[in-house]
Parts: structure tokens; C-alpha cells; sequence
């Protein structure tokens, strides 16, 4: 694969990730689509170097974080309309 398509996808998988972040985790969607690129690109075998491999490993982490986020999203909205 070319290496600016991957370069491409790389810096989208981590502006994704730091936008679900920067929203607190409100959307999910913005911590699924780096984690499904970073399955994608092993699945297809493409070996990440550098710089590359330093973004996917910031954007997996980020995006695990917006998920814990997302679900504590979840348990406060329902403490708060449960009352």
C-alpha cells in the first residue's frame, strides 16, 4: 500500500481518537473507528514504522479511554434520571 494513504489513514485514526477524548467520550463512534483501522491494517499486514506506529499506539490507547468514558457517561445519565 502506498505509504501517504497510510500516513493518511494514520493521522485520521488519531484526530478521531483525540476528538473522542475532547468530547469526553459522548460519542462512541470517534473511539471505534481507530480501534477498527488498527484492526484493518494488521489484518492487511501493512507493518507501521516511526511515526505511524507511534500514532496508532496514541490513538488505541486514547481510544480505549473514550470508551471507559463513554461508559461512565452512561452510569452517571442514569443515576441522574433514575431519580
Amino acid at each position: 500500500m502506498d505509504n501517504k494513504i497510510v500516513d493518511k489513514i494514520c493521522n485520521t485514526a488519531f484526530t478521531l481518537s483525540v476528538i473522542g477524548v475532547c468530547i469526553v467520550g459522548i460519542c462512541p463512534a470517534f473511539a471505534c473507528m481507530p480501534i477498527a483501522v488498527d484492526i484493518v491494517l494488521r489484518q492487511k499486514g501493512i507493518a507501521l514504522e516511526g511515526l505511524n506506529l507511534s500514532k496508532m499506539k496514541k490513538a488505541r490507547f486514547m481510544s480505549v479511554v473514550s470508551l471507559v468514558m463513554f461508559a461512565i457517561d452512561l452510569v452517571i445519565a442514569y443515576k441522574f434520571l433514575a431519580n
